[in-house]
């Protein structure tokens, strides 16, 4: 990542690490039914909490197989303390433990690459590996949607790209929409897909 407000080298894959790939032995249906157990918490990191939370995204992209160890992505994925000046980068905690992160991305942000001003953008979603399959993904997405209806924005938008299927039916199972009008590639070879959901609140009332 930069320290300047200029915006950062295009990222070379999507930002959700969340489930691990077709090929592992998992499967490749993201869709777990799982539900957050009451000990799971959402919210702000900690300045403390962000060489972590960065930490994480790095072994969940790696254990996910959309990281390699010589991957300069590394460096962007593992620098939340610079994207946290710009940005909120939320953690999930079990107990203690952080278990998950994600980064939400205000339209004015360097890190912003889709949204416009009454929407929500966010990228960089990450659960441990030892936490996949317990609800910490759905509980990070909830949270950035309540976050943006405090904010008044209409609606959350997100990229993926093409060849993470888990991530396509992970965030299609939570509601989202494809946006093909704002797919784009950020060099040849590679096609992020945008996604957007409607946020069914504004502020403290639920739009009818």
């Amino acid at each position: 990542g930069s320290n300047s407000m200029a915006r950062p080298t295009p990222r070379l894959r999507d930002d959700t690490a969340c489930r691990p790939p077709r090929r592992r032995r998992w499967g490749g249906v993201v869709h777990s039914g799982a539900v957050p157990t009451a000990d799971l918490s959402v919210r702000l990191a900690e300045p403390s909490e962000l060489d972590e939370a960065g930490r994480l995204c790095v072994a969940a992209y790696t254990a996910s197989g959309h990281l390699s160890a010589s991957d300069p992505y590394a460096e962007t994925l593992r620098d939340a303390r610079t994207r946290a000046t710009s940005t909120e980068v939320l953690v999930a905690l079990r107990g203690n433990v952080v278990v998950g992160t994600v980064t939400i991305c205000p339209a004015d942000s360097p890190y912003a690459e889709i949204s416009n001003p009454d929407e929500s953008e966010f990228r960089f979603l990450a659960v441990s590996p030892e936490a996949w399959r317990t609800g910490v993904g759905e509980a990070l997405v909830e949270a950035c949607e309540l976050r943006a209806g405090e904010r008044g924005r209409v609606a959350q938008v997100i990229c993926v790209i093409d060849s993470n299927a888990p991530a396509h039916h992970f965030y299609t199972r939570l509601g989202f929409s494809r946006l093909p009008d704002r797919d784009w590639s950020p060099v040849q070879g590679v096609q992020l897909l945008a996604y957007r959901r409607a946020v069914p609140w504004v502020g403290s009332a639920q739009v009818r």
